[in-house]
């Protein structure tokens, strides 16, 4: 359970200093993807813990990020084969899309892809990747540069406002936390102070 969590963040926002530096990175050896790989896998666990222990604003744990696609070749994908991408799936003709944070989340924690990608000047410019549940289907890309920004908006939200309201079905409460980055943050307090005034008076 996270009760502080300064700390988790402000470790997020070290690992996207190291993946900026990572960019332009010349030599990588076994134990550099060993390390870059360590660094993805616990930053994504440590957001979902975060989201997890509410300690995120529902703007953030809303947000989507923009990924690519590529839909799969129809070959089976299986553990002796998963490196061999380019013959699995149809990277040459990428979709657009854009999945919430806490699933980009669970692709990574349950990866059963995961390649490092490097530009035409041997630049490292995204990672390839996708969960046991998907591999049958696509496999998505996402931009370094869209990872970095991730974990500095993650690092960087401290809810403005915390709401409790306990759940009787649940048998815990339910929790909204607001950011003031969050264009609609006035009216979704507004929403919020009306809804506990007439619970009040109910």
């Amino acid at each position: 359970m996270i009760w502080e969590s300064r700390d988790w963040k402000e470790d997020l926002l070290k690992t996207a200093l190291k993946l900026s530096k990572r960019i332009h990175q010349k030599r990588w050896t076994e134990r550099s993807f060993f390390l870059f790989e360590k660094e993805i896998f616990f930053a994504f666990y440590s957001i979902r813990k975060l989201i997890e222990a509410k300690k995120l604003s529902d703007y953030v744990i809303e947000a989507k990020i923009s990924l690519q696609a590529f839909k799969s070749m129809g070959l089976p994908v299986t553990r002796f084969n998963r490196d061999g991408i380019n013959e699995l799936y149809d990277l040459q003709n990428p979709s657009s899309e854009s999945i919430k944070l806490k699933d980009i989340c669970n692709q990574f924690i349950h990866s059963y892809i995961f390649v490092p990608c490097f530009g035409e000047s041997n630049e490292l410019d995204g990672i390839i990747f996708c969960s046991d549940h998907t591999r049958k289907h696509r496999v998505f890309k996402l931009a370094i540069a869209d990872l970095i920004e991730a974990l500095k908006m993650v690092g960087s939200d401290y809810p403005s406002s915390g709401h409790y309201v306990f759940d009787e079905k649940l048998g815990d409460y339910q929790v909204v936390n607001l950011s003031r980055d969050d264009p609609d943050f006035d009216a979704k307090v507004r929403t919020l102070l009306s809804k506990e005034i007439c619970e009040n008076n109910g």
